[in-house]
């Protein structure tokens, strides 16, 4: 995880060297950001619910970056970094792509809801 959040920052740092200038951010690019943002949020939500919750004694994460039983300190340091990664991204990468990579993660996030979902992960406010 520490390599992760390593490499985001390098990119973050060394962006602005490189040769190309950054595409300007449009609104629609906002929208899709916090459209991808928010079902991040969501899958973290719902992830927590199932860590969290005595509905699913015995069962376990099956994302390889968390690990089957994570901690609370990289539950949120991987969400964070998804977070934090998925909009330094977006920002750098040329107009075409960002908009690719958005749509690709809203709709492995969407799938990803669903499922979790389906095997009875309700989000209760």
């Amino acid at each position: 995880m520490k390599k992760v959040i390593l490499v985001l920052m390098m990119i973050a740092i060394v962006s602005p060297g490189f040769a190309y200038q950054v595409d300007p951010w449009t609104t629609q690019d906002t929208v899709l950001q916090l459209t991808a943002v928010s079902t991040i949020m969501i899958d973290a939500w719902q992830t927590w619910t199932f860590l969290h919750h005595p509905n699913f004694p015995g069962q376990s994460e099956t994302n390889p970056f968390l690990g089957t039983h994570p901690s609370n300190k990289r539950f949120f340091t991987y969400w964070g970094t998804c977070v934090i990664g998925h909009s330094i991204i977006s920002y750098i990468l040329p107009k075409p792509l960002r908009g690719f990579w958005q749509f690709f993660w809203i709709g492995a996030e969407l799938k990803t809801i669903h499922w979790n979902y389906q095997v009875g992960v309700r989000l209760k406010i």
